[in-house]
C-alpha cells in the first residue's frame, strides 16, 4: 500500500518493469483492484504494449471484471493477434460467461498459433463435450413422436 501511496504522488520514480512488478505483487497479494490502477497507469505510458493490456486484462478478470478483461485481452489482441496467453484469458472468460461458440473460435485461434499446446487443447476438449451434452440434452428433451401405425 505504501507503494501505492508513493506512486500515487511521484510516478516518474517508477519504470515500467516496477510497474509491471507492482502490479503482478498485487495480484500475488490477491489485491487485483490495486494491481489494475498499476497496470492502468502501465497501460497509459505504454499504449502499444500488448503484455501491459494483458497484464490490465488479468487485474480486471480477478477483481470481477470479465466483460473489462475481455475488452482489455482484445486490444492485446489487436496489438499483438498471435500473443496466445490472451487469447488463452479471453476464451478462459468466454467460457465462463457460457459463451461457447465464441470460446471456440479464440481456441481455434489459438491453436493455430500454438497446436501443441496442453492447456488450449484441453479447452477445446473441454467446449467440444459441452456441446455434445447439449446435442444430448436437446435430443432427451425431444418428445417421442407416436406413429401412425401404432
Amino acid at each position: 500500500r505504501r507503494d501505492m501511496r508513493r506512486l500515487r504522488a511521484v510516478p516518474k520514480d517508477f519504470t515500467d518493469e516496477d510497474l509491471e512488478e507492482l502490479g503482478e505483487l498485487f495480484l500475488d497479494a490477491r489485491l487485483p483492484q490495486d494491481a489494475e490502477r498499476v497496470f492502468g497507469r502501465l497501460v497509459a505510458r505504454e499504449p502499444t504494449s500488448h503484455v501491459a493490456w494483458r497484464l490490465l486484462a488479468v487485474a480486471r478478470f480477478k477483481a470481477g471484471r470479465r466483460a473489462a478483461g475481455q475488452a482489455a485481452c482484445r486490444r492485446a489482441l489487436r496489438i499483438k493477434a498471435d500473443d496466445v496467453a490472451s487469447l488463452h484469458n479471453l476464451a478462459l472468460s468466454l467460457i465462463q460467461d457460457r459463451r461457447w461458440g465464441a470460446a471456440r473460435a479464440v481456441v481455434r485461434r489459438a491453436l493455430q498459433v500454438s497446436p501443441d499446446d496442453v492447456q488450449l487443447r484441453r479447452l477445446d476438449l473441454t467446449i467440444r463435450f459441452r456441446q455434445i451434452v447439449r446435442v444430448l440434452g436437446r435430443v432427451v428433451k425431444r418428445p417421442r413422436q407416436i406413429g401412425a401405425g401404432s
